[in-house]
């Protein structure tokens, strides 16, 4: 009986350990599955990391370049302001130097025409004393014709003379 009860042990223990084989190789299996699937599960975390990284230097790379093309645009803004200040300010100097030019040539048209009246009123003075005394020793007539003739002409003389047959006005 010994020998007998002992030999059906073996036989349950070489069951027992093929099981236990049995059992190690599903485990080892599903070990080699799960670091498997760990494996790929942190790939997929380490390249979503990546990405992200990517994306978020992508991200800075365009906040960058949108805030240099923002401060171009602020330069150029300014620029373009002081520009016009800039041409606000020569337009302003030319008006006022156009201004005084005009001034000055209206003085020097009044002072023309006041030297041209002047003239004017000289030579009719001219013309009429010189009819006058021409009529006085001619008796009545003179060199210029019937008497009365003489201031006439000499004053339709003077309102043909145009302001550039004038000397030039007398600078102040």
């Amino acid at each position: 009986g010994a020998v007998a009860t002992l030999q059906a042990e073996r036989k349950l223990f070489a069951q027992e350990r093929g099981l236990c084989r049995d059992e190690r190789s599903v485990l080892s299996r599903a070990l080699v599955e799960h670091r498997g699937e760990v494996s790929r599960h942190r790939e997929a975390i380490f390249s979503s990391l990546e990405e992200l990284a990517s994306e978020k230097e992508r991200t800075v790379q365009q906040a960058t370049l949108q805030g240099a093309q923002l401060e171009q645009r602020r330069q150029a803004a300014e620029l373009q302001i002081r520009s016009s200040q800039l041409e606000r300010a020569a337009a302003a100097k030319e008006i006022a130097a156009v201004t005084g030019l005009m001034a000055t040539l209206q003085q020097d048209k009044e002072a023309i025409e006041r030297e041209s009246e002047r003239l004017l009123r000289e030579r009719e003075a001219m013309a009429r004393h010189e009819g006058d005394t021409g009529q006085a020793a001619a008796g009545g007539t003179s060199a210029a014709g019937p008497a009365g003739a003489g201031p006439a002409e000499a004053s339709a003389a003077a309102a043909h003379l145009s302001p550039a047959s004038l000397p030039p006005p007398p600078q102040p």
